[in-house]
């Protein structure tokens, strides 16, 4: 029996951010959501009024909306903790 894995989304925004990355940090990136994906919860946290979740990657933050229904992981934002929550993240769905 196969595991049901959560399928991963990228933005548009999110793919810019991580394009402006060094390498090393990108591939950590993509491995760390090839971790996640069979249980997103686990890594997940909350934000506080957001229908969004967080993951921590060491100093940077994974800003994200997961899809139950849908078993998706859509990933809105990327960047370092201190600048991530700065912009106010307006409410979007996922398509």
């Amino acid at each position: 029996m196969t595991a049901l894995v959560y399928s991963v989304e990228i933005s548009n925004q999110a793919k810019g951010q991580i394009a402006g990355l060094e390498r090393p940090l990108q591939e950590r990136f993509v491995a760390f959501l090839e971790r996640i994906s069979p249980n997103p919860f686990r890594s997940a946290v909350r934000l506080s009024n957001s229908p969004f979740y967080r993951f921590r990657v060491g100093s940077y933050r994974i800003i994200a909306e997961i899809s139950l229904s849908e078993r998706r992981i859509f990933v809105l934002r990327i960047g370092k903790r201190e600048n991530i929550y700065k912009k106010r993240m307006a409410k979007t769905t996922l398509i």
